[in-house]
């Protein structure tokens, strides 16, 4: 009902919106209450209009990440290490592993560090692996190219543009359009089940 440059206010009763979004009601919000929220619209694109000014925007990011990811290799003396994907992303391998490398499927099971570019940590698995069936979507997608580019005992550094990572919107204690570096560790892996068999034909 709204235009471009229209405000409003929606008053929403709380039992009926977090049973509609299929999540517990925060403790801080009492049963019964209303919540309100203030809108204002700012522009209103069609589809291809939006689209069209989402893929602009992340080409514009994966440049601005690309450079980013460039200078951080030079000051820390990395350029020309490792490998560098058509996606963006870097790996760059520390201790070699052996065998195969896991496929979309694969149950993995991997330690971690996540720090920003200037090191601070923002994550980690404190030295219990995590499990995870990879190229499931379970995690950023610059963790599933990673994974399937190591081997079992292998240990590397991920440097992850952002459009692979949590891209423009801030999640936890990640700014939008953050690049990240993960130490990975691929401690074991396991096949997933086979793809089921097509069904006869009738």
């Amino acid at each position: 009902l709204l235009g471009a440059g229209d405000s409003a206010k929606f008053l929403v009763n709380a039992d009926t919106l977090f049973s509609k979004m299929q999540q517990p009601m925060p403790p801080m919000i009492a049963k019964g209450s209303e919540i309100s929220f203030t809108v204002k619209v700012i522009s209103v694109l069609t589809s291809e209009e939006f689209q069209k000014e989402q893929s602009q925007s992340a080409d514009k990011q994966k440049t601005t990440d690309a450079k980013v990811i460039s200078d951080f290799l030079a000051k820390n003396n990395l350029t020309g290490k490792g490998t560098k994907t058509e996606s963006g992303l870097v790996y760059i391998s520390e201790k070699a592993g052996s065998g195969p490398s896991p496929s979309a499927g694969d149950n993995v099971k991997v330690n971690y560090v996540g720090k920003f570019l200037d090191g601070k940590e923002f994550d980690s698995s404190k030295g219990t692996p995590l499990d995870l069936q990879v190229g499931a979507g379970m995690v950023i997608p610059g963790w599933e190219e990673g994974i399937m580019l190591m081997k079992k005992g292998e240990k590397g550094l991920l440097i992850i543009p952002s459009g692979l990572a949590y891209g423009p919107e801030t999640y936890g204690p990640i700014p939008g359009n953050s690049v990240l570096q993960f130490e990975l560790e691929l401690v074991d892996f396991s096949k997933g089940p086979a793809p089921a068999a097509p069904h006869p034909a009738r």
